[in-house]
């Protein structure tokens, strides 16, 4: 009797056991409301304020914790800086940062130690399990109104030679650089670093998995007059910048206008991809085209009689100039390598080489669509002038 009274015992227990850790696993797992999520990292979410050599304020900032004395934010938000303080979110206290203890150049990212403070500190999520379209919050102060929280989705995952950054569409604005990206458990999964002025909702997070080997890796404290400066030619205003460009691929119509080829009539279909490169920080770069372009139809051509079909295939190297601003137009001239191929139903009739100029313009709609006019002339077909236009739209990658 007592054996079985033992053995129901252990069996309610295990019972137990497995319930309460199914609770705690169902309670984990579950999303927090928004609501939650921004009550819940208040406290750990501070206002970064710099100041240089003179006591003169020269940037603010956000940041949050991540160890009870130490806030991580972008290093860009203390360059030039030799002293400043945070203040959390919704307190009156200011805490002096006594130096940093961690500091990655090339992802813009610093980790802070700050006197006389135990806060309480934010929990780093998995950035591997991070994909596009989940939810995101993030809180900064931006143009210093504290505390602001906004949501979003995670819009796109950026693979820039061997770094990553986090595309977001959670508005992030000056001041907010350095606030912690959550998900919907409350974790940070990314540091908030830059908005793209030249698009609409492109925003971008470091990954958070960049601050865990920050962490595991604190240094002794050091002035922040000691601090270098971040790698602006690596940094994140030089990755929002090649997302304009890239490979792209582009699709329009070629229109004769006469001379040598295009004493024949009609449009020929454009085919081609094209590879923009921009320096960062600059309006200018370099565009190199693969084209294709092809019309069948029996014409009369004065030289070689009936033609079926007529091909062109073309290699070209560009200067691009983005004049405005937001670089939303540009305009461009180069040099090509052309060649003409002319046949009948079945048998060529001309297979010749040349080189030529053209020049081009187009219009750039969120950094990735593009309509383009350009203007070629070459010589091939036995020296005469081959001249046409070319109207495209295209997508780059």
């Amino acid at each position: 009797m007592r054996q079985a009274i033992w053995r129901l015992s252990w069996y309610s227990n295990v019972f137990l056991a497995v319930m309460c850790l199914s609770f705690i696993a169902s309670g984990y797992s579950s999303a927090l409301t928004p609501r939650d999520i921004a009550q819940n990292a208040f406290p750990s979410v501070v206002l970064l304020a710099m100041k240089n050599a003179s006591g003169q304020l020269i940037s603010l900032g956000s940041g949050f914790f991540v160890r009870r004395d130490v806030v991580a934010t972008s290093l860009h938000v203390i360059e030039g800086a030799t002293a400043g303080y945070v203040r959390i979110v919704g307190q009156k206290t200011e805490y002096d940062v006594a130096g940093t203890v961690g500091v990655d150049a090339q992802q813009d990212l610093v980790l802070l130690k700050i006197r006389g403070t135990q806060s309480s500190f934010l929990r780093l999520g998995d950035t591997r399990k991070v994909a596009v379209g989940d939810e995101v919050y993030a809180i900064g102060n931006p143009l210093g109104l504290e505390g602001t929280f906004s949501e979003g989705i995670v819009s796109g995952i950026r693979q820039i030679d061997s770094q990553t950054l986090f595309q977001i569409t959670a508005p992030i604005s000056p001041g907010s650089s350095g606030g912690p990206v959550l998900n919907s458990h409350g974790e940070v999964i990314g540091v908030a670093v830059a908005t793209f002025k030249a698009g609409q909702n492109l925003n971008f997070a470091v990954p958070a998995s960049y601050l865990t080997l920050l962490l595991q890796n604190m240094k002794p404290v050091a002035p922040l007059s000691a601090t270098k400066p971040y790698q602006k030619d690596r940094s994140i205003e030089y990755w929002a910048e090649q997302i304009q460009a890239g490979l792209g691929i582009k699709a329009g119509y070629f229109i004769p206008i006469g001379g040598g080829v295009n004493l024949l009539r009609g449009i020929g279909v454009i085919y081609g991809a094209d590879y923009l490169y921009l320096p960062p920080g600059r309006s200018y770069g370099i565009d190199v085209e693969f084209g294709y372009v092809s019309t069948e139809d029996w014409q009369y051509h004065p030289n070689y009689g009936w033609i079926y079909r007529w091909t062109v295939i073309s290699g070209e190297a560009s200067v691009v100039w983005f004049p405005t601003k937001g670089r939303d137009i540009y305009v461009g001239a180069g040099v090509g390598y052309y060649n003409v191929k002319l046949s009948g139903a079945n048998n060529p009739l001309l297979d010749e080489s040349g080189s030529g100029f053209h020049i081009s313009g187009g219009y750039v709609i969120l950094n990735r669509l593009f309509f383009e006019i350009k203007y070629t002339n070459a010589k091939v077909e036995e020296d005469k002038q081959t001249r046409g236009v070319g109207i495209r739209a295209g997508f780059r990658f």
